[in-house]
């Protein structure tokens, strides 16, 4: 794969011809918008235009060898990231992915890391620094596909007191990180490959409790509480 980056800033004339790679590999376009700030309707403005323009001039020429578009990298806790990525998303055509490469490689709690980088769970997220996370990780030659060997999954709740992300955290230590996390909204698309899932010791949602005994029935192992 390769990564092409086109700038965007206020004052690029957006004029990306003599960066356009030949249409012979799959690439990933990642856009450089300058540092931009919460709320900055000027570098807001400016990156919509440039995403229309890419739309409408450089994908069609290359849509069969796109694989997505970048429209963040670096830390997912940014001050007014949410509605940046929103409002960037809807500036692509409805037929681009668009990615976010987070970096969760900061000192923190491994439950606390997962849910900064979960908080966009309609945009495909490619991860690093965070080995719990069962999704696509990245590096500087781009995304690549989850390759991990774990077999054993914890379910992440919505909502979540700080005692329970401390059991859990816990429970990745002991296990010496051999486990991945799966999010409670979309567990049943996430647990291909686990055959155990733990889940916390205290009564589960009654839609949790449903996928569980899918995957039960399915020849899956309910682990003991956290």
């Amino acid at each position: 794969m390769r990564i092409v980056e086109l700038r965007a800033r206020p004052e690029d004339s957006l004029d990306w011809e003599n960066n356009l790679p030949d249409a012979s590999a799959p690439i990933l376009w990642h856009f450089d918008f300058g540092p931009w700030e919460a709320n900055d309707s000027f570098y807001e403005g400016a990156a919509t235009l440039a995403l229309h323009h890419f739309s409408e001039s450089i994908w069609p020429r290359f849509k069969d060898v796109t694989f997505g578009v970048c429209l963040y990298q670096g830390d997912p806790r940014r001050q007014g990231l949410s509605n940046w990525v929103t409002t960037l998303a809807q500036a692509l055509a409805d037929e681009i992915e668009p990615y976010l490469f987070f970096d969760a490689s900061w000192d923190g709690g491994f439950v606390e890391r997962y849910e900064a980088v979960s908080q966009f769970p309609h945009i495909r997220v490619a991860v690093r620094g965070l080995p719990v996370f069962r999704g696509l990780r990245w590096d500087d030659q781009g995304p690549t596909h989850f390759t991990d060997t774990a077999r054993t999954m914890v379910v992440i709740p919505e909502q979540l007191t700080q005692s329970e992300r401390g059991r859990i955290n816990a429970f990745v230590i002991a296990t010496e990180k051999r486990v991945v996390f799966g999010s409670e909204r979309a567990l049943n698309e996430e647990w291909e490959g686990i055959d155990v899932i733990h889940t916390l010791e205290q009564q589960q949602s009654a839609r949790l409790e449903r996928m569980l005994a899918g995957f039960i029935a399915a020849g899956g192992i309910r682990g003991r509480g956290i």
